[in-house]
């Protein structure tokens, strides 16, 4: 599912919609099923990959994907390429870390300036949180240029696509859905 999709992990078998300073108790039997909470030195991982998704996300943004290198990226985050390789296979999952990061910008920012629905119409309230995208778009073109822009370059125009109708479904089609289903869009819109 493109929509729960997430960096490739080097080394790592856990879902990919684990998110990062978790991490899998391993037993006698392998790997568990149960999650643990995060060790000390997985939180310094998580600062490491903090770091390089921030710089990626500005590099990629200044200078694009295809002319930013790793070694700009790393020397930016003030890590080490070991410590990069640890956490992503390549460019390309370097890319989708900071594709995810802009995405999930952009939500906090819908709900920070969409107005709380309580006791008004769902549908002023979906009304509300598109012009909070909207506004976010001017507010922050970062995330466009990065998601919009470099997504082709980075991804290819048919991944990019997939990638992009995953978090814009998310975004819009399931508010729709859930409007749809309380009687606020006609039940013969294909949403």
């Amino acid at each position: 599912d493109p929509r729960l999709r997430r960096v490739r992990l080097v080394g790592e078998r856990r879902p990919p919609a684990v998110r990062l300073g978790q991490r899998l108790r391993i037993g006698s039997r392998g790997l568990g099923g149960r999650w643990a909470p995060p060790l000390p030195g997985d939180l310094t991982q998580a600062a490491d990959l903090e770091r390089l998704v921030a710089a990626a996300c500005e590099l990629f943004v200044s200078g694009g994907f295809a002319a930013t290198s790793l070694d700009v990226i790393v020397e930016r985050a003030g890590v080490t390429k070991g410590a990069l390789y640890h956490h992503v296979a390549d460019k390309r999952a370097l890319y989708l870390a900071a594709y995810d990061a802009a995405h999930m910008r952009l939500a906090e920012r819908i709900r920070e300036l969409s107005i709380d629905g309580r006791g008004r119409p769902p549908f002023e309230v979906f009304v509300d949180a598109c012009v909070a995208f909207l506004e976010s778009v001017v507010t922050e073109p970062w995330v466009v240029r990065l998601t919009v822009a470099e997504g082709p370059v980075a991804l290819g125009n048919v991944e990019w696509r997939t990638l992009d109708e995953g978090y814009a479904w998310d975004t819009i089609g399931v508010p729709l859905v859930k409007l749809q289903a309380r009687g606020f869009v006609r039940a013969d819109v294909d949403v």
